[in-house]
């Protein structure tokens, strides 16, 4: 097969929110208060995106997308956020750097000309508006697949029992104390020590005066007890519950890589999806990232985010192992960083084929409600209540059989009864049961 220079067809980009307010989260259930998205936040977000373009969208770049345009196209885009203002905010940012206005184009459908002549432009300089589909923590798994997983809440319950937990404990006891008095009245101990990281993160960054009380060193300790708490949570054992949500993400990147590679059009060409640091966390531990990459053991900082580049040297890909996937990891949104490729499932950073990919991460996603909600232990929440989990067959009955089927249940009711009323006159003296309960199955 005749071969040219590998070029990207696809991209799959994950990328965690920007700065926001401090977050006081639930450390026993990991449900999370209100917080708002910061302007540093927005600009981290939107940098990020026109760093993003510069690599796949710039006819410059020899990372370019085949055929990809920088007029958004809606078959060439697809997007999907959790719905939380902060993650929804950092994503609309994040696109308006990928997809910036466009005054000055000539595509037709940046323009509007009506009967009489007169044209219409975007507002805002050519804004180009992306839709974003939201995923609710309510109906929906691929995202947050950790939220009400009961089954990962037993378990790390029974982390902070284990040893490692109580010798962390009595090494930070002194340290939180003499924290204490920096927090507000909030509790300072190692349960709650994301709270005061994400306390203390955010005032260490405006707060001038507590950052010099805090201090260099301190501030860095509790980052690393923040990471230490925090994969200990979402990862720590690639073969536990812990890593549910880079499961259920894993899920939607096989079904997004495989709809656009089996495509015609090998679209949609870019995929993009917004999350938190939980998801980061449980996918690069699930995929035995974490050994060989310490970094992976830590949160990911604000704005980072992780991309999978599919590609091909072949003139004519008819076939999945025709196709190389990479990954690659920015952590943070520094303007001088790049992205950093990473071997994939023991190989070295150059791209592994498709095929294999796709194997070894279907081989450890978790890809329906079903199998989430029997793995969690839920039968409350996120849809798994609505779950049917009779056996018994489905198949509608027609109108003349239910008409049959009814009048013989009502013969057959009526001679029990009859029988009922005969027995309960013969024994009514002596006060015995007279009738049972039937149980029937739900069609």
């Amino acid at each position: 097969m005749a071969t040219t220079p590998s070029q990207v067809v696809a991209v799959f980009v994950l990328t965690r929110h920007g700065d926001r307010t401090a977050n006081y989260g639930n450390p026993w259930n990991f449900t999370e208060a209100a917080d708002e998205l910061t302007p540093l936040g927005k600009t981290m977000l939107y940098n990020q995106g026109q760093f993003i373009h510069s690599v796949y969208f710039d006819a410059a770049s020899t990372s370019m997308i085949k055929n990809i345009s920088s007029i958004y196209t809606m078959s060439q885009v697809t997007t999907l956020a959790s719905d939380n203002e902060v993650i929804l905010g950092s994503a609309t940012a994040f696109l308006q750097g990928v997809y910036p206005p466009t005054m000055n184009s000539t595509d037709p459908s940046m323009t509007s000309t009506l009967a009489n002549g007169t044209a219409y432009y975007p507002p805002l300089g050519g804004y180009q508006y992306i839709p974003i589909n939201t995923m609710p923590d309510s109906s929906d798994i691929i995202l947050d697949g950790w939220v009400d997983c009961t089954a990962m809440k037993n378990g790390f319950a029974s982390f902070q029992k284990s040893q490692a937990w109580q010798d962390k404990e009595t090494e930070t006891q002194s340290f939180f104390t003499n924290l204490a008095p920096l927090l507000g009245g909030r509790p300072s101990n190692l349960a709650n020590v994301y709270s005061i990281y994400d306390y203390l993160n955010y005032q260490y960054t405006y707060n001038s005066s507590l950052a010099q009380s805090l201090g260099v060193d301190n501030y860095l300790y509790l980052k690393s007890l923040a990471n230490w708490y925090e994969y200990n949570t979402y990862g720590g054992n690639y073969d536990s519950i812990n890593t549910i949500a880079g499961a259920t993400f894993a899920s939607q990147l096989y079904k997004d890589i495989n709809t656009t590679i089996t495509s015609s059009t090998k679209s949609p060409k870019f995929t993009y999806y917004a999350d938190g640091f939980q998801t980061f966390l449980s996918f690069f531990d699930l995929y035995n990232l974490t050994d060989s990459n310490p970094e992976f053991q830590s949160i990911t900082e604000f704005g980072s985010t992780l991309v999978f580049e599919v590609s091909t040297q072949a003139a004519k890909s008819v076939q999945f192992s025709d196709y190389t996937v990479r990954m690659l990891y920015k952590n943070g949104t520094d303007q001088g960083a790049a992205l950093v490729p990473y071997g994939l499932f023991g190989l070295n950073s150059g791209g592994m084929p498709l095929d294999q990919f796709m194997d070894n991460i279907g081989a450890r996603s978790v890809n329906n409600l079903t199998a989430w909600c029997s793995q969690c232990g839920n039968n409350f929440s996120r849809g798994c209540q609505n779950l049917v989990t009779t056996s018994c067959p489905s198949d509608r009955v027609s109108p003349v059989g239910a008409g049959f089927i009814g009048a013989v249940v009502g013969l057959v009711a009526a001679s029990i009864g009859a029988l009922l009323f005969i027995m309960s006159r013969r024994r009514g003296a002596r006060n015995l049961e007279s009738s049972r309960v039937l149980k029937m199955n739900r069609i």
